[in-house]
């Protein structure tokens, strides 16, 4: 499965942080994690500071899938909106997915001061904006819900969301709970942290190729494609998109997304600097800021770029247009054609 391109953003910046070694013996564990990207990297932080004999691989370099090339865009929000979810799950479990969202930013922003991580987290609002006015109606009920349980949200008409942060809508949901990080610099100082301090031993270019599970006698076994075998009570699966290829069954139908980022702007509008914006459309837009350059992501749609520069269909264009970005084509197939 093809990840990302090439040359993404933070591999750019950041390079090829550290290397780790290669699995070349037997070994046995208590828990393995399959995958380091920032979701494995997370697990192995917490595992292992839990006094579990942690091990984690990866077939890649760390943190080269995905997560390098991630928006790293946090917010508490799950895809599916508050008031529709209470109807399909219930009031409790739904309520609690939302804050339990809330409260995992405050964890998070208390791990990275743990560690002592630098990479750029910063906590910021979030504007979620109304593209139409069919999603006007319902963002104003998914409002009144969020309000309802005391989630911290504030309604912005059209005229102050163009007022506030130049930004044409019908209306908007203002949340304080909202987060932009370096994720691929964090899950890196994430292991770097638990092995000195936690005993987490770390492998690149190991990948898992044969499982064996073992529920009778609570061990289970993987083979690397090296030979080499890993004896484990517990299997921990982080390797984000590519799960699905270990799942028997068909669970999910994979699109494609498109991260971009802007030249280094000269002056960063405030509004950019201290918020990330998403939108109702669908596909989605959203957007977040470095401390120079503008970074965003369209889901599935079909555009394309030019240097290091895109043009979004949406009203965000008139936002973007006056912080300098350039104008390009949109491209209007598919990219599987191109490459």
């Amino acid at each position: 499965m093809k990840l990302r391109s090439k040359e993404t953003y933070w591999l750019l910046k950041n390079g090829l942080i550290t290397s780790y070694p290669t699995l070349q013996k037997n070994i046995a564990c208590d828990i393995l994690i399959i995958g380091g990207g920032i979701t494995g990297s997370l697990m192995a932080y917490q595992l292992s500071q839990e006094g579990y004999e942690t091990v984690l691989i990866d077939k890649r370099d760390i943190a080269m899938g995905s997560t390098s090339a991630t928006t790293a865009l946090l917010q508490y929000e799950i895809d599916e909106p508050l008031y529709s979810l209470i109807g399909k799950v219930g009031e409790n479990i739904a309520v609690d997915s939302y804050r339990e969202g809330v409260l995992a930013l405050t964890k998070l922003s208390k791990i990275v001061k743990t560690v002592k991580a630098n990479c750029e987290f910063k906590r910021k609002d979030s504007v979620y904006v109304a593209d139409s006015q069919d999603d006007k109606e319902w963002l104003r009920k998914e409002f009144l819900s969020r309000q309802k349980f005391s989630l911290d949200v504030k309604w912005l008409s059209s005229s102050q969301l163009k007022d506030q942060y130049g930004v044409v809508g019908k209306a908007a949901i203002l949340s304080t709970a909202a987060a932009s990080m370096d994720a691929y610099k964090f899950a890196h100082t994430l292991l770097s942290h638990s092995i000195k301090h936690y005993g987490l031993k770390v492998y690149d270019h190991s990948n898992a190729e044969k499982v064996t599970y073992q529920s009778n006698s609570n061990s289970n076994s993987v083979i690397t494609d090296n030979k080499c075998v890993i004896t484990c009570k517990k299997i921990v699966y982080a390797s984000g998109y590519e799960t699905q290829q270990m799942l028997k069954k068909n669970i999910v139908t994979l699109n494609s997304t498109y991260a971009f980022i802007s030249e280094p702007l000269l002056k960063m509008p405030k509004s950019l600097q201290d918020t990330i914006f998403w939108n109702t459309q669908n596909p989605y837009l959203y957007l977040r800021s470095t401390p120079d350059k503008l970074v965003g992501l369209y889901a599935w749609a079909f555009v394309f770029f030019s240097s290091r520069i895109i043009i979004i269909r949406t009203n965000y264009v008139g936002m973007l247009m006056n912080i300098g970005i350039k104008k390009h084509k949109t491209y209007r197939r598919s990219f599987n054609s191109c490459f």
